[in-house]
């Protein structure tokens, strides 16, 4: 399943999968992806990139593509987006 996040840098991203149980891995340099692998799952991130909301607004965004066994992809996704949840103001 890929995921589009906005609003935080790819560092971040990369952290929540650490802290939430995955390691790096690090035969990943075939691709420009970051790679994060848990028990039972996988999450490629994408390289950062910017969106201009106007003319003088930009905010980071990055794909993560999620992927391994159904049951525990399903439950990371859900500690993942309240983890990357962030507040307007």
């Amino acid at each position: 399943m890929r995921l589009e996040f906005r609003g935080s840098y790819q560092y971040v991203y990369k952290q929540f999968l650490l802290e939430m149980g995955g390691r790096e891995v690090d035969d990943a340099h075939l691709s420009e992806d970051v790679v994060i692998a848990g028990e039972g799952w996988t999450a490629h991130l994408s390289p950062e990139d910017w969106v201009e909301i106007t003319k003088v607004i930009r905010i980071p965004r990055t794909f993560i593509t999620f992927s391994g066994d159904p049951e525990k992809v399903d439950r990371l996704i859900a500690q993942f987006r309240l983890k990357a949840l962030r507040g307007g103001g």
